[in-house]
């Protein structure tokens, strides 16, 4: 029913007002209204009913409408969190080799070259957190 909702409402919308036109062209061309003013009471409740059932199926349309929107939000920021861990896994990877070059320069007696390398991972790691922040 969900997914055919919308064309449920609009159709309940189009048989009113085929409704309400076919009673006007019967109002306009009789010529004794008698008959008319019996039958008038009935087709008022047919009238109510589908508006009552436009109503209630437009509401759900609307719900329907508000779920599939929170489903997508969901799923777009599913796909940024997965975006961001395989970031993150490569920011993590790029520091551990910062490491292993350090502490293969530091083992040479380099140890100039290596506190160049650690300030440059950090400043790397640091523009990487304000990124995630």
């Amino acid at each position: 029913m969900r997914r055919y909702s919308e064309y449920f409402v609009v159709s309940t919308i189009l048989i009113q007002t085929l409704l309400v036109i076919t009673i006007n062209n019967e109002i306009i061309t009789i010529d004794n209204l008698a008959g008319l003013k019996q039958v008038i009471p009935f087709i008022n409740l047919i009238i109510v009913g589908m508006c009552i059932v436009s109503l209630a199926s437009i509401q759900s349309v609307g719900k329907y409408r508000e779920h599939r929107f929170k489903a997508l939000m969901m799923k777009i920021h599913l796909v940024q969190v997965e975006q961001l861990i395989i970031t993150l896994q490569g920011e993590r990877h790029e520091y551990a080799r910062h490491l292993q070059a350090m502490q293969s320069l530091m083992e040479l007696g380099r140890v100039n070259e290596a506190i160049v390398i650690w300030i440059v991972s950090l400043r790397n790691l640091y523009h990487s957190m304000r990124c995630v922040i």
